[in-house]
């Protein structure tokens, strides 16, 4: 009978880890898919989709996080 417990114990450790594991590939191919995205966006688009954000978020504190953001990507783009 212990012999089944510590099996069944070894088994759920094991999808435990294999659960992380699939969540972490799962985080990763969201970045890269909205990375992905932005790269295929015209300037216009990301300027929009900006927009919406800061009109979505209250804090004044992100508002100014995301003017910076913003001028560093036109920073970034008058560089390319």
């Amino acid at each position: 009978m212990k012999i089944y417990f510590y099996i069944f114990l070894i088994f759920i450790i094991l999808k435990i880890i294999n659960c992380g594991n699939n969540r972490e590939n799962e985080l990763k191919e969201m970045v890269a898919n909205s990375e992905y995205m932005m790269k295929k966006l015209t300037q216009q688009e990301k300027e929009k989709l900006i927009e919406k954000f800061e009109n979505n978020v209250k804090s004044s504190k992100h508002v100014e996080e995301l003017k910076k953001l913003r001028e560093e990507n036109a920073n970034n783009n008058n560089n390319i």
